[in-house]
């Protein structure tokens, strides 16, 4: 099992293990986004910087973006490191401060679509399902990868069912 290279990925993050089924709300569709692997998700394009990232958001949330900063010992400035939209359901990463990852919240927003599957509001097993038929479609070259822990991988795709 190869070990996939994560950098410029959509990460579907999810919190079911510490929220249990009565309580989770469903799934509020404010704003699909739909990622075109390893170039851009929804209006967020890798390689964008916090302002322009900002700026790319500003007409979806009214939620400003929260930085993350580092400084190195050899540094004199701050850097933008992470960018946060708690509420929006976004977190973003950045390397040198240049957008290298997206995460967005499973379980409430913003969409993500990809080849007519919805991601966000739906069961892991049956998104790694997914995941393995489509996987399976590009034969011989599978594109699903496991990190730590199974964590699914599609490698085709820049997306971690991360659970």
């Amino acid at each position: 099992m190869k070990t996939p290279d994560t950098s410029d990925t959509v990460r579907v993050s999810d919190t079911l293990r510490r929220t249990p089924p009565q309580v989770r709300a469903p799934c509020t569709v404010i704003y699909a986004f739909t990622p075109d692997p390893f170039v851009s998700v929804g209006p967020l394009a890798f390689g964008m910087g916090p302002d322009e990232t900002s700026e790319a958001l500003s007409g979806i949330t009214g939620e400003a973006q929260r930085h993350r900063l580092r400084r190195r010992a050899s540094e004199i400035v701050d850097a933008v490191e992470e960018g946060v939209y708690r509420e929006f359901g976004l977190k973003l990463y950045y390397r040198e401060e240049r957008l290298a990852g997206v995460v967005v919240d499973a379980l409430r927003r913003p969409q993500v679509v990809v080849e007519g599957e919805a991601l966000v509001g739906r069961v892991p097993s049956v998104l790694e399902q997914w995941m393995i038929g489509r996987a399976e479609d590009r034969e011989p070259d599978s594109d699903l990868s496991y990190l730590d822990a199974g964590v699914p991988v599609s490698e085709s795709l820049g997306i971690v069912l991360d659970v």
